[in-house]
């Protein structure tokens, strides 16, 4: 990947889109879960796409009932084991932060850039000073 479009990843950009069905939808991935356009009655699975310097170079399907967040672990891991990325800086939405989300980046040396929920940052602040000071 990297020898064919010379690209050089430094900055991973994911996010996560939800597909809805108007019928059963793929066995197994297809269920009820958190609509984003506001088709509450109807199944879907989530879409992840991974962009690195305007390119996609994964994609990934999850079942419809996960939340974002449950995606980056395996999106991780799959782009080091594919792609052989050793230093990645992951930069995601609000929807994609917990502390165990930004526990395991920084187990894995990973960098990341993400956005802060409000009513989480104290938590989030708390957890950033400790690993900054390498407690």
């Amino acid at each position: 990947m990297r020898d064919l479009f010379c690209l050089k990843p430094e900055r991973v950009f994911y996010d996560v889109s939800s597909c809805y069905f108007d019928g059963e939808g793929p066995e197994g991935l297809a269920r009820y879960g958190q609509a984003r356009d506001q088709r509450e009655g109807n199944r879907q699975i989530l879409l992840g796409v991974v962009m690195v310097n305007g390119w996609p170079i994964a994609h990934h399907v999850f079942r419809g009932n996960r939340h974002d967040v449950e995606t980056v672990r395996p999106i991780v891991a799959d782009l080091q084991k594919r792609f052989g990325l050793r230093r990645i800086i992951f930069v995601g939405d609000r929807g994609m932060v917990s502390t165990a989300t930004l526990g395991f980046l920084w187990s894995q040396g990973q960098g990341f850039l993400v956005g802060l929920r409000r009513r989480r940052s104290p938590e989030v602040l708390e957890y950033i000073r400790k690993a900054q000071s390498g407690s």
